[in-house]
């Protein structure tokens, strides 16, 4: 499902401001959407799988929603379901030291085998 008027892309729903004490009427129906699964592996810069590290995803366009979180298992693996398709930045972090991303787009298909080399952050 999505909460975005009309649409079921972040990047086409309509903004509306309200000021402090301000009420409005709005009229909006849900619109059912298809959403998908986002699964990797995660390896530190010698190579070898990275378990435990954070994963987060997040559409790359503003505003930049967190779309989902998780970790990756003892083997590296990933996976984030519930993604509806657009354009997203995934960034795994190990010990607030280590910093991997990849930019990608979903569109109506699961993305598989992504792959992302942590390393020190610059």
């Amino acid at each position: 499902m999505t909460y975005f008027p009309g649409t079921t892309k972040l990047t086409d729903a309509l903004s509306f401001t309200l000021k402090p004490g301000e009420s409005r009427r709005i009229d909006f129906e849900l619109v059912s959407t298809r959403s998908f699964t986002v699964s990797g592996i995660a390896y530190d810069y010698a190579g070898k799988p990275l378990p435990h590290a954070s994963v987060n995803l997040s559409v790359e366009t503003e505003p930049q929603w967190i779309a989902g979180n998780t970790q990756t298992r003892g083997d590296g693996t990933f996976a984030l379901t519930g993604v509806p398709s657009g354009r997203y930045l995934l960034r795994v972090s190990h010990k607030l030291v280590d910093l991997g991303e990849v930019h990608f787009d979903v569109d109506e298909a699961d993305v598989q085998n992504l792959v992302v080399r942590v390393g020190p952050r610059r």
